[in-house]
């Protein structure tokens, strides 16, 4: 009678034991399935190309830490973003899962990249959500962050955690408003990964360091790969990512990573997963006198410290940092710590304020009126105008700039609505500026207790300063005085009757304080009297952002005082300054272990004299010289190899030829 209770036992083991078992999708491009063949046998690729990648290697590290069976499935195709998958392949993985793994095309999350498309990445995220959750509705599902790539710096992004910004809010937002169950934030831990100094941007990788980029700059080699790996798993199932071993047959070892640089960036993928932040502070870039913001955003309600340069700011508590009058002495490294009521400690991500030595201008130009006078684009000089043809108050529309790009973040919307549309105005060209955008307008009946018009500019850039020139014509009649108005500037009164040419200006514009300016349309004279009517045929915007070298970014990155800042001067009296510091990526607070530039000769033959050093930067000229005498130098070549990457230059004759000679770099700014 106890075999069969003995059957029944066994039964219901092995049950349970399949019940453990995890079914794990991953759905992505590229980013995904590299490297491409990783533990492939081991993965389930549902679209037949055989990828292992990043499902694999938390194949093997769920192994690793004596996990229950894991299952792990791929929908991957380079180039694709979420929303082809859910177009094209929702039926292969149209199923009930455990858990999915969502990653986006590294571009479309992004708001500055003339390929990003934020409404299409949450449309994808939210469609896959109610697809995923219709097979099971306890399915967990994870976004993976993806990473800044060195290729998009300095443009269109001046620093890789510029780019990192943009992708964190956007994957942390999708994540809450849709109420998935987490956002890996596999790109911060790259970001984290540089500031500490473990690894290195592949544009900037000195001797003897290691970058997480490939040698496209874009998509992550071994390293990248398995500090990816390493966050995902820590997100998908809690496992501390240090006690993953890192010896012979290990992942570390099958990716040829050597134990020490597999355990830094278990460390590094360890603090960028710990509990509490959810918004990272951003560097930013500031006109000299203007004022800068920092903030860090966590769950819960930590205690707040901020730090400069290493130093604790007195009574600086808030999850906002304000530096006012920003000067040489408030650039460099700010970061903040986060002290919790569990007495756990978590460190921001740094960030870096940098004073603009330049400034990016954006030009808008901004046609009102009817449809039948709107502008072609482009215009006959090239340029494009935004056509806005309601004279009713709706709802804010993106910008179309001058350049032919939307702007990624402002919008316009006529607020207080004005009468109607007039298309008798000025009908003939002026300098830039075609008939179209002069003939017609916006018009204001000077009727009621409040006549007034007004068109709000929202999303502006804080740091951002604006100049706005307005234009009002009505030809064949009497008197038309026009009243503009802009926040606290003195309104400008144009006589719009017959008018030509003159305009209404308010330079130096600084957005308010939820980043908006009200331009207000008034049929008033300058006495303030009320008029008949008052008009706006065009209204043009000049967006001055400040800007700065990637020498002066990398002076703030590394904190260095008013005096050690100049390109000549050598803080760590290595010899070496600062500009040549900057273009080999060496330190200029640590002195030089070794001569960072060395003379070596050829292997097979002796006599023949070269130069190897790294080339580090692409916004610097490189020049290598040679002489004989130490007196007159000719030039051997300019900028040879490729940004981030070691360089050797041979000598144009063998020394046999002058027993003297002399080779050098020179290294300049670019124009």
């Amino acid at each position: 009678m106890r075999r069969p209770t003995l059957l029944l036992a066994l039964l219901s083991l092995l049950l349970a034991s399949r019940a453990l078992a995890l079914d794990v999708l991953f759905v992505g491009n590229s980013f995904t399935y590299n490297p491409t063949g990783y533990n492939a046998g081991q993965v389930t690729d549902l679209t037949g190309n055989g990828m292992g990648g990043i499902p694999g290697l938390i194949r093997k590290f769920s192994e690793e830490s004596g996990r229950a069976d894991v299952n792990v499935f791929i929908v991957a195709v380079g180039g694709q973003s979420l929303e082809a998958h859910y177009r094209d392949r929702r039926q292969l993985f149209g199923r009930s899962w455990d858990y999915v793994v969502l990653q986006e095309h590294s571009t479309r999350p992004l708001s500055t990249h003339p390929s990003g498309n934020i409404p299409a990445f949450r449309t994808a995220v939210q469609n896959l959500r109610d697809y995923l959750r219709s097979y099971n509705p306890e399915v967990r599902l994870f976004l993976y962050e993806t990473w800044a790539r060195p290729d998009l710096t300095p443009t269109p992004y001046a620093t890789l955690h510029a780019m990192q910004s943009e992708l964190r809010a956007a994957y942390s937002a999708a994540a809450r408003d849709f109420g998935l169950d987490e956002w890996a934030p596999v790109g911060d831990a790259f970001m984290r990964a540089l500031d500490v100094g473990v690894a290195h941007d592949s544009k900037n990788v000195p001797p003897g360091g290691f970058t997480l980029w490939g040698g496209d700059h874009w998509h992550a080699n071994n390293s990248g790969s398995y500090l990816s790996a390493l966050v995902l798993f820590n997100k998908l199932f809690g496992h501390d990512p240090r006690t993953l071993p890192t010896g012979t047959g290990s992942a570390a070892a099958q990716l040829g990573l050597p134990a020490s640089r597999a355990a830094a960036l278990q460390q590094v993928a360890y603090n960028a997963t710990q509990p509490g932040i959810t918004a990272q502070p951003a560097s930013t870039i500031v006109f000299p006198g203007d004022t800068a913001r920092f903030t860090v955003e966590a769950a819960g309600e930590p205690a707040v410290a901020w730090f400069h340069n290493g130093s604790l700011i007195s009574g600086a508590d808030a999850s906002t940092l304000v530096v006012p009058q920003a000067d040489n002495t408030r650039t460099g490294r700010y970061q903040a710590r986060l002290t919790f009521s569990d007495g756990g400690v978590v460190h921001s991500d740094v960030a870096t304020l940098t004073l603009a030595t330049g400034t990016a201008t954006r030009e808008w130009l901004i046609d009102f009126g009817d449809v039948q006078f709107a502008t072609e684009n482009p215009a006959p000089d090239g340029r494009h105008w935004h056509n806005h043809t309601s004279a009713a108050a709706g709802s804010p529309a993106p910008i179309l700039r001058a350049d032919g790009q939307l702007h990624p973040t402002a919008t316009i919307a006529v607020e207080a609505s004005f009468t109607s549309i007039n298309g008798n105005g000025v009908n003939e060209d002026a300098p830039g500026l075609p008939a179209s955008a002069r003939r017609d307008s916006l018009y204001r009946i000077g009727s009621g207790t409040n006549p007034r018009s007004t068109v709000r500019l929202a999303g502006l850039d804080p740091q951002g300063r604006y100049t706005l020139t307005a234009f009002a014509s009505r030809l064949n009649v009497g008197s038309r005085f026009t009243r503009f108005s802009l926040e606290d500037y003195a309104p400008v009164h144009i006589q719009a009757a017959n008018n030509t040419s003159q305009t209404a200006t308010f330079a130096d514009a600084r957005p308010d304080a939820d980043n908006t300016l009200l331009l207000v349309v008034e049929p008033r004279n300058a006495a303030g009297q009320a008029q008949e009517y008052a008009y706006l045929n065009y209204l043009t915007v000049t967006e001055q952002l400040p800007a700065a070298s990637g020498y002066d970014v990398w002076v703030s990155e590394h904190a260095l005082s008013a005096a050690d800042s100049p390109a000549l001067a050598d803080p760590d009296g290595d010899g070496l300054p600062n500009l040549l510091e900057y273009a080999l990526a060496t330190d200029p607070l640590h002195p030089s272990a070794s001569p960072p530039i060395s003379l070596v000769s050829s292997l097979s033959d002796s006599t023949s004299l070269s130069l190897s050093f790294f080339r580090a930067r692409a916004d610097l000229v490189y020049q290598v010289e040679a002489s004989t005498d130490l007196h007159t130098w000719t030039l051997v070549a300019t900028n040879p190899g490729a940004a981030g990457t070691q360089v050797t230059v041979a000598a144009p004759a063998p020394v046999s030829e002058n027993p003297r000679r002399f080779l050098r770099l020179r290294v300049t700014l670019a124009n």
